[in-house]
């Protein structure tokens, strides 16, 4: 590996997120697209939809330790799904899986803006909305991220550690109205 793929530790830890940001990065996603979304979309499966989300559970821990088995594995790089491809196995096997990872990655940001609009028309009452008012939404839900995303790791982070809280405060609150009703 060359020089110019190695990262300055000190830089390196300005870049990083702690436990609780990247707990909270991942909670964020699979409460915002998973918890919010798929049980209406498993609705139709019945009661199998519980087995399928233990297998989805088991998969995303397998995955955690995965990567950070990986990550132990790679400690003087950037990280991630190419490097960790490239280092064990090869520059076409890195490019290869990045370039998958890219394209799995604009699949599910489609699906997540699609949420994203859902909710937004869904909160404010927006019945019957133009190509427009959908469009306008979903840019605002892809920009605001980006630009907190380009102003800093930390400031992404409290954005995210924030959004996640918020996102379970309707949890709490129906798991609280249904443990006051029974």
């Amino acid at each position: 590996m060359s020089r110019a793929h190695e990262t300055d530790p000190a830089e390196s830890r300005s870049r990083t997120l702690g436990l609780t940001s990247a707990t909270g990065l991942v909670a964020g996603s699979v409460i915002g697209t998973g918890v919010f979304t798929m049980p209406a979309v498993l609705a139709g499966a019945g009661t199998s939809s519980l087995l399928v989300l233990g297998v989805v559970a088991v998969g995303a821990a397998v995955l955690a330790v995965l990567f950070g088995q990986l990550t132990k594995r790679t400690q003087n790089s950037d990280g991630g799904l190419y490097a960790y491809a490239r280092r064990e196995f090869g520059d076409f096997a890195g490019y290869l899986v990045g370039w998958c990872y890219w394209v799995s990655a604009w699949a599910g940001n489609a699906a997540i803006v699609a949420s994203w609009v859902l909710y937004v028309e869904a909160l404010f009452g927006i019945e019957h909305p133009s190509t427009w008012v959908d469009l306008g939404i979903a840019l605002v839900g892809l920009w605001i991220p980006a630009a907190v995303n380009l102003a800093g790791v930390r400031q992404m982070a409290w954005f995210q550690n924030t959004t996640v809280v918020l996102k379970f405060l309707p949890l709490l609150f129906v798991g609280v109205v249904v443990a006051v009703a029974s």
